[in-house]
């Protein structure tokens, strides 16, 4: 079987990673939005983090029916 490697971010590095792609900013200041029901992204919902083409991302919140609708759709 083949092992597939998940990229992952540990709760207690998610700032520094934030930081370091220039979002930690954007979500402290209420600007990002779950991409599937529009709730406010704050550091303790973050669920998924999507890379978008360029410098961007998108958000996922930490619901169920978000995170369920968003690896179904995938």
């Amino acid at each position: 079987m083949e092992k597939k490697k998940i990229p992952a971010i540990f709760k207690e590095d998610l700032q520094n990673f934030l930081q370091s792609v220039n979002e930690l900013d954007k979500i402290e200041q209420s600007e990002r939005f779950c991409l599937l029901c529009s709730k406010l992204i704050s550091l303790k919902n973050i669920q998924l983090i999507i890379p978008r083409k360029g410098d961007s991302y998108d958000y996922v919140c930490d619901s169920p029916t978000c995170v369920e609708e968003y690896n179904h759709n995938q």
